[in-house]
Order: C-alpha cells, then sequence, then structure tokens
C-alpha cells in the first residue's frame, strides 16, 4: 500500500472575519492539517474550483453567517486519498478522487478531511484540474434536470445563462439525455454555447426570450443567473412544464429580506401549482452525495456505461447490449466540464475575483499542486 507523509501544517487561503474579499482572505502558511473523523478521508488536494458562493460567503450576510469561522475557502477538490479514517470503507490510500465538500470547504489548502459519502472516483479521461470544475455546478445541473425536472428525449429546454459554470453543463446533461436545448448568453458566447449542444442560442443583450417565445414552447426552464423570469413562465411554458432557479429573482441581495423572499416564493408558488395547476416551480440548492457523483461521472467518463433509464436505445450513435441483455454506452465522454481559466494557488484572490465579474466562461480553477 502508497504510504505518504502528512505535515502537521499546510499552506491555506482562510478567513477569520468577512468583508472584502482582498482584505480578509489571507494566505497562511502553517495552517493546521485537518484531523481526521473516522468516516472521512484526508485527501492531497491538487486542484480547486470557484463558486460563485465562495465570495458570497466572505462577504458575510445571511449566507456567509451560516458558516463557522475561521474558514477555508471553496468546496470543490480533487486529489489523491492520503489517510482514511477508522470507518471508512469505499477508499483506500492512492486513489484519485474529486467532491464538493460543502459546508467544510478546505478546496484551496493543501489537505481537506472529506466525509466519504461526498467522494467519488475521479474521471480516468480528466486530469486533476479538469475533474475539480465539475463538483458543485455539475451536480447543482444534475440534480435540476435528471432528478427533479427528470429531463427526457424530445422535451424542450430553455437554460438562462448557458456560458456560466451551471448553465455549461445543463446544456450538455440535457443533450446527454436527447432534448432541445435553447439557451440564453452574451454574443461572444454564442459559439462556446453552441459547441457544447445548444440547438439556439439567444443573445440576451439584443433579444428578449420572453418576447422570442410565447406559445408556451418549453417543457423545462432552467435559470441559472436570477432575476423576474419566473413572471413569464405561463406563456414561456407548457402548462405541465417545470421552472427551475439556483438563485432566485433576486440574485443581487444577500440580506434577510432576500431569503425571507425566496423562501415566500418557494411556498407560495408550489402552493399555487397544487390549488391552480400548472407550471411547477423548484429552487434548487445542491445536495452532493456519493450515488449523484456516480451518475454524473458516468456522463463525463469514457467507457462502458449501462444506459439510463431515461434515454431510449434510438437516442445514442451506437448502442450495445450486454450478456443479460442490459444496453448499455459505449462512448467518449458526453459531458465535459468549460475552463474559463486556471490560477496559481498564490493568486486564489484573483480567481475569485474573476468569479465576482459574472463574465467567466465555464469554471474558474487554482491549481493547489503542481502536476
Amino acid at each position: 500500500m502508497t504510504e505518504f507523509t502528512i505535515p502537521e501544517t499546510m499552506r491555506a487561503h482562510v478567513f477569520y472575519e468577512y468583508g472584502e474579499l482582498s482584505e480578509v482572505l489571507q494566505l497562511k502558511e502553517d495552517y493546521p492539517v485537518p484531523k481526521l473523523a473516522p468516516n472521512e478521508i484526508l485527501v492531497q488536494v491538487h486542484a480547486t474550483s470557484v463558486n460563485p458562493g465562495d465570495w458570497k460567503i466572505l462577504k458575510g450576510g445571511i449566507i456567509g453567517r451560516m458558516f463557522k469561522l475561521p474558514h477555508v475557502s471553496c468546496f470543490d477538490f480533487s486529489g489523491v486519498v492520503v489517510a482514511i479514517g477508522d470507518m471508512v470503507t469505499n477508499f483506500k490510500v492512492g486513489e484519485e478522487v474529486y467532491g464538493d465538500n460543502a459546508p467544510k470547504g478546505y478546496g484551496l489548502a493543501e489537505y481537506a478531511a472529506v466525509p466519504e459519502n461526498v467522494v467519488w472516483p475521479k474521471p480516468k479521461n480528466l486530469s486533476f484540474t479538469e475533474a475539480a470544475a465539475i463538483p458543485l455546478a455539475g451536480l447543482t445541473a444534475w440534480q435540476a434536470l435528471v432528478e427533479t425536472a427528470n429531463v427526457t428525449e424530445g422535451q424542450r429546454v430553455l437554460i438562462k445563462g448557458g456560458s456560466g459554470g451551471v448553465g455549461s453543463f445543463a446544456i450538455q446533461i440535457a443533450k446527454y439525455f436527447g432534448a432541445e436545448v435553447t439557451t440564453t448568453c452574451s454574443e461572444r458566447n454564442i459559439d462556446l454555447v453552441k459547441s457544447l449542444g445548444a440547438d439556439r442560442a439567444i443573445d440576451y443583450t439584443k433579444e428578449n426570450v420572453t418576447e422570442i417565445f410565447k406559445r408556451n414552447d418549453f417543457d423545462i426552464v432552467f435559470d441559472t443567473v436570477g432575476g423576474p423570469l419566473y413572471s413569464s413562465a405561463s406563456t414561456l411554458m407548457k402548462p405541465t412544464g417545470r421552472f427551475m432557479t439556483v438563485i432566485g429573482d433576486d440574485p443581487h441581495r444577500q440580506d434577510i429580506v432576500a431569503l425571507v423572499t425566496i423562501l415566500t416564493h418557494i411556498v407560495s408558488r408550489k402552493v399555487y401549482t397544487i390549488v391552480a395547476g400548472g407550471v411547477k416551480y423548484d429552487f434548487i440548492g445542491k445536495n452532493a452525495d456519493r450515488k449523484k457523483l456516480e451518475e454524473l461521472t458516468k456522463a463525463v467518463e469514457e467507457g462502458e456505461h449501462l444506459l439510463p433509464a431515461t434515454v431510449s436505445p434510438e437516442w445514442s450513435i451506437k448502442v450495445y447490449t450486454d450478456a443479460n441483455g442490459i444496453w448499455f454506452l459505449r462512448f467518449a465522454g458526453k459531458v465535459k466540464p468549460v475552463i474559463d481559466s486556471i490560477y496559481p494557488f498564490e493568486k486564489a484572490v484573483e480567481a475569485i475575483e474573476r468569479s465576482k465579474t459574472g463574465r467567466a466562461r465555464g469554471k474558474i480553477v487554482v491549481a493547489v499542486k503542481d502536476d
């Protein structure tokens, strides 16, 4: 068995108080390596990726104050298992893994203690850098489209914000299940979203999607950037459709009023659906676990995989049956992370600042360990 020498301290980006990113996020050279609980694995982190929640937590507000300080930033990670807790049964030292370590964080650290139930073997066809770009954004898109909306072949899907982290995965996952995809983005990203499989791309700076589609066109609408799109759901969507959002109607507020508004919308819109029928409303809060990571990895990894139950055999370019007559796919990865930029560990603040601009194409990655 491979053995690793584990130091007592490590480098980590930590904040001890809330405030402006450049003022509160500190690079510590001697931060304690976390101790393992019995159900945890210790991962030597090779890479992490930045999500909007990372800088929102730093600012504090209703989101940030849910986390205990001090806090080591970023949740996504990829790396190598260097130690395991006494109750761990699914992993061994030396395995390459990836996952989403929310709410603990430690993506921006050289080592992370991670519960084994949120970890999965790293896709064999991806580098550590690529794998780190997947978990939170990929799982959010998967949870919305597959677990909540049950997207199926032939459905029409509208994705608001197709060039971002969640949106870029959402396009590919919807196409993976055979849907017809329309997405919004800026003009500079039209070629990108079409390369991911979007059937139609709408430049939101020149056209209003609610004015283009007024005939109950969509089975599913997935809003990844926020805003008042739900108010047009009745004209955009079929009466049996499903509207999903990851942010809500006002993406810029992070105070108690914003939280109360979101909760009010969730309750009132669900009650309205029950009473009056029509479009279903869901607020998507990502919930990571091994099962979701396993299914998402199948869509990413090269090789042979059992065909998802919601995909008809005719959809794939080529399918096969095993000795028991079970359909499976043979493909070279249907879903890939889109990497906007890669920052060295020392420039993590710049990486998070890049996320704050809202202009990233896909995911922003920080290389924690040189590979």
